[in-house]
């Protein structure tokens, strides 16, 4: 059980000597997961080795129609969502609030004020880029805001270019969930005959020029 397990210390400066060494060994772009759980302080540290962080869209939206979404910084890889999230349709739908609620994670009450809180973010996000409360048009919004920005390079979750609702991964379940295991809806030959997909990639080739 997670909940069962500890911390363990390692020699933070030993680790970071030995990535910025083979960073510059082979002139490798490095970046770190500081996400969840990891503490501010992680974040400094890897500032002050040039080691770059995640962006994160879903975690950056808020509720302020004049400033609903963080921009990316200029030291970081931007995503819409990562693995342990939900896709953007589910996020849209809020149907990571039922899942949660579902797993006893949230209680009525609490998934009642979240579902205030998403319709909230939505509602602020369509003002924000001038665009309807539709979960798909604020996505290529999102994902053209993010090529336009600072960070150094945009990731898009596979997912998201259909509009899957299922994720890959629901931390913190392990065999009543199908994690890692589900399939693409799309084959890579599929994919490349999707004007849906085709249109989104080439939104985001064209907000990077």
């Amino acid at each position: 059980e997670a909940s069962e397990g500890t911390y363990v210390q390692y020699p933070a400066e030993e680790l970071y000597a030995a990535v910025c060494l083979e960073s510059a060994r082979n002139q490798a772009w490095i970046i770190g997961e500081d996400l969840g759980t990891v503490p501010k302080y992680v974040q400094k540290r890897m500032a002050e080795h040039a080691i770059d962080r995640m962006y994160v869209a879903q975690f950056s939206v808020r509720a302020n129609p004049k400033a609903a979404l963080e921009p990316s910084p200029a030291n970081a890889v931007a995503t819409v969502n990562t693995h342990d999230t939900p896709t953007w349709a589910a996020f849209w739908a809020g149907e990571d609030i039922d899942g949660q609620v579902e797993m006893g994670l949230l209680t009525e009450d609490e998934a009642a004020l979240a579902s205030e809180g998403r319709e909230k973010a939505r509602e602020a996000l369509a003002a924000y880029f001038e665009t309807d409360e539709d979960g798909e048009a604020v996505l290529r919004a999102v994902v053209e805001d993010m090529g336009e920005g600072a960070a150094r390079a945009v990731i898009l979750t596979l997912e998201d270019l259909w509009g899957e609702t299922a994720p890959q991964n629901t931390p913190g379940t392990g065999p009543e969930r199908p994690n890692w295991r589900r399939k693409a809806q799309l084959s890579l030959e599929q994919m490349q005959a999707s004007t849906d997909v085709v249109a989104m990639l080439k939104r985001l080739a064209a907000a990077r020029a």
